[in-house]
């Protein structure tokens, strides 16, 4: 049997291919305008690229300023030279003017006069002697080429300076000129200060309270260097007194043989 025409059928049939193929016109000019665009973008943002990159090559080739020199608009190159090398020439002179002032030299001189004076010359007078640090009794006496007995200790000991029996508080002078080498503390002898006479002669003073002079200073004979302070545990039999050392290049002397 033949088929029947059906016209309704058709006609939706038609209706639904003309809207699928609406559809997909659309679909692809939507696409084709958003590609537009897009690539409208790019070269927008290409273009801008190059443009900045043309500008800074350009600001590259232009002529630099020196870093560090501040240019003021209006003053030439040539001028800036030329002011920089005068200011460097009148430094120079300056400085050449100020070393060869003769207040300069007069300064250096007077310093050098005062060094010479607050430096004296130091020689030890074996004829003048020494004079007593303090008027008292030798507790122990020097000895080195035989011991002595120290009461504290309780033991003979060699000795290599003498022990002079004083009052706490007493002065101690000194027993010539000299230099102070050092201010130092001992655990037997106390605070002590070594004195440089000259001539290869020092002297160390211990068992001292309140020294008025510091390393460099330079004493005359009969200077007040400090008081008798109280004495170390290691003479507390013999009680307060005057460590007192007397040596040449280093080695021991008798004091007692130098002093007047």
């Amino acid at each position: 049997m033949r088929n029947r025409h059906n016209p309704k059928k058709e006609k939706f049939i038609m209706l639904a291919s003309s809207l699928l193929v609406l559809s997909a016109l659309t679909l692809t000019g939507v696409y084709v305008k958003e590609r537009t665009r897009i690539q409208n973008e790019n070269s927008a943002k290409l273009s801008k690229a190059e443009t900045e990159e043309e500008t800074e090559q350009k600001a590259e080739n232009s002529s630099p300023v020196n870093v560090g020199t501040a240019v003021n608009p209006g003053v030439k190159e040539d001028a800036l030279e030329s002011d920089f090398g005068s200011y460097q020439s009148r430094i120079e002179v300056e400085k050449e003017k100020t070393e060869n002032t003769p207040d300069s030299k007069s300064a250096v001189e007077e310093e050098t006069k005062k060094t010479s004076v607050s430096a004296p010359t130091l020689s030890f007078s074996q004829e003048e002697g020494l004079i007593w640090p303090i008027v008292g009794k030798v507790l122990i006496n020097y000895s080195m080429d035989k011991t002595v007995y120290f009461p504290t200790l309780e033991q003979y000991k060699y000795n290599p300076a003498i022990m002079i029996s004083a009052t706490e508080g007493e002065n101690i002078s000194a027993a010539a000129d000299g230099r102070v080498n050092s201010v130092f503390h001992d655990a037997q002898f106390g605070n002590c200060i070594s004195v440089d006479l000259g001539d290869g002669f020092e002297i160390t003073y211990g068992q001292l309270g309140n020294i008025s002079f510091k390393e460099g200073d330079y004493m005359q004979a009969g200077d007040i260097i400090g008081t008798v302070a109280s004495p170390t545990k290691y003479f507390s039999k013999e009680g307060p007194n005057v460590y007192f050392k007397l040596t040449k290049d280093g080695e021991p002397c008798d004091p007692l043989n130098r002093m007047s």
